[in-house]
């Protein structure tokens, strides 16, 4: 009886157990680098692909053991501050976050309760909340059946899958606050006699709203107007009462920004990214507003090339179902608002970001999804699913073979994202994740070979054998710099090493560069295939 009851109850809701079982799918399939990690080690010891997710992940590593976020070695002002991986920045001698401080405190601050679990399924918990967010919006906006579509698209998308994967990546987590924030934001109605309610989600969107720029404080351009202006076309039904409201969730996380900003940096405007560049002086306005430059025909060739072209199956069904919006006769004052903002958005983000031209070249020549166009348009990507699913239910909408033709666009998609988020090329999630393992292994073989107190020259391999050992980051494609060489030179009472992966002729140039302190290296062996472990030793 229990099980007639349960399968007739599954066939009323088909829809909320399709999206709960996507769900499921979504969380377990994200979670394959946390996995990848578990197979080789404690995740409290976990690898990133990412230099900026060793950052992240150390220092809320930290917050969760009860540590302080700065990290203080005297060897750091003893090195000239050159004793630091990448993605971090030195203060006062003390290694902080080279970023912004919303992922690291928030994850680090769940990690103290719930401990490294906590920190690393942050972001996946945080993208299912934002893509239920994102059909309610959706719903609101086209109707049920899009929004349950929108859903499908949602959970399947590869973007998605792929930068909540990287879970201490602060993009995923960024959008998934701003949707929660604005779901929240649609649904309050202050004619309806539900006051604490209403005050409860007002505050609750403020916050969230917060939250995402706590993550990614530099959105703060667009998002805080989008915010302002949600709040001025929504006042006839939240009235000025549940403005306020929102107003303070935002502020009181704003307050939360700058006081932490103030501590870490001793700015409050200050970020870790923004002590980088300080050596340069005051920039124009246009290098805060355009930090990458302003270069539109770069911006379109980057924005056909990582969001139309590599993801066809996603970006034709959306173009279709936009060109399928504009020929309605009838176009509803929500849907409007709801394009012309996400067009405003899409300018901005496509502009801002498709502007950066890249200086390495493997970061185009080796990546497809991973290239950081795609993480920075996560908004824009899951913005525009609505259109696609509306493309996909018109196909749908109709009796016959048209329902089984929908059935298979949604399939092919689906497809072709898990074919790219995971399988497609050096840079899926596949790949990754037996890099790691890699990480892992070559990490003990390099704590084997080394003594605790050593200090590792790297170069990409910093990701690698910190924490375990210091480390002190350089460009070894020009060889090593005459103040590096100095800094070894001198104190020559610490073991140096050097771990990398170096051409014949950049060997060469490295070991020119020594030899003109009187250095020489030997190579001890190849933690991992291609890279090679140095010991840093005075001529004899």
């Amino acid at each position: 009886m229990g099980i007639k009851m349960l399968y007739d109850w599954s066939r009323k809701r088909w829809r909320e157990v399709t999206l709960s079982a996507l769900a499921v799918f979504f969380i377990v399939t994200t979670s394959v680098l946390i996995f990848a990690n578990r197979l080789e080690a404690p995740l409290s010891h976990a690898k990133f692909d990412w230099p900026d997710e060793t950052m992240n992940f150390h220092f809320a590593s930290r917050i969760s053991r009860g540590l302080p976020i700065l990290e203080r070695d005297p060897l750091i002002a003893l090195s000239l501050d050159r004793v630091r991986p990448r993605s971090f920045n030195v203060i006062d001698s003390s290694l902080v976050p080279g970023g912004f401080l919303g992922l690291p405190v928030l994850s680090g601050g769940i990690g103290f309760v719930l401990r490294v679990w906590g920190i690393l399924l942050l972001t996946p918990a945080l993208s299912v909340g934002g893509i239920f967010a994102l059909i309610s919006i959706s719903k609101r906006v086209f109707g049920a059946s899009v929004g349950w579509l929108t859903g499908v698209l949602a959970f399947t998308n590869p973007a998605l899958i792929y930068y909540t994967a990287f879970a201490m990546l602060p993009n995923a987590a960024f959008v998934s606050f701003l949707l929660i924030g604005l779901a929240a934001l649609l649904a309050v109605d202050g004619r309806k006699i539900q006051p604490r309610r209403d005050v409860l989600i007002s505050v609750v969107a403020g916050l969230c709203v917060g939250l995402a720029l706590f993550v990614r404080t530099n959105e703060i351009w667009w998002v805080g107007p989008m915010f302002v202006a949600a709040l001025i076309a929504r006042r006839a039904k939240l009235g000025d009462r549940l403005i306020a409201f929102a107003l303070l969730g935002g502020l009181l996380v704003g307050a939360a920004i700058l006081a932490l900003n103030a501590q870490i940096y001793g700015n409050p405007l200050a970020t870790g990214y923004t002590r980088f560049a300080d050596s340069a002086g005051g920039g124009a306005a246009s290098s805060v507003l355009f930090p990458f430059g302003f270069h539109p025909r770069l911006a379109w060739h980057n924005v056909w090339i990582y969001f139309f072209r590599n993801f066809w199956w996603v970006s034709a069904p959306a173009v279709l179902g936009f060109g399928l919006w504009l020929s309605y006769r009838k176009k509803p004052a929500r849907q409007m608002v709801f394009i012309a903002w996400l067009a405003l958005i899409a300018l901005w983000l496509f502009v801002y970001y498709g502007s950066w031209q890249f200086d390495d070249p493997l970061t185009t020549r080796l990546n497809t999804i991973g290239v950081s166009y795609v993480r920075y348009w996560l908004p824009i990507i899951l913005g525009a699913l609505p259109f696609a699913a509306l493309f996909i239910w018109s196909v749908g909408c109709v009796r016959g073979a048209r329902r089984y033709v929908a059935i298979i666009l949604v399939a092919t998609m689906a497809a072709f994202s898990l074919r790219a988020a995971f399988f497609a090329g050096p840079d899926s999630l596949i790949p990754v994740a037996k890099r790691i393992r890699e990480y892992h292994r070559a990490a003990l073989a390099v704590a084997a070979a080394t003594p605790k107190d050593a200090v590792i020259v790297t170069w990409r391999t910093d990701k690698i054998v910190f924490p375990e050992r210091r480390v002190a980051a350089v460009d070894l494609s020009l060889g090593l710099d005459s103040e590096m060489v100095s800094v070894i030179s001198d104190l020559d009472q610490i073991p140096w090493f050097l771990y990398a992966r170096l051409s014949p002729d950049e060997e060469v140039k490295v070991k020119d560069d020594l030899a003109t302190r009187s250095l020489a290296m030997d190579a001890m062996g190849e933690p991992r295939p291609g890279e090679t472990l140095y010991r840093i030793r005075k001529k004899l």
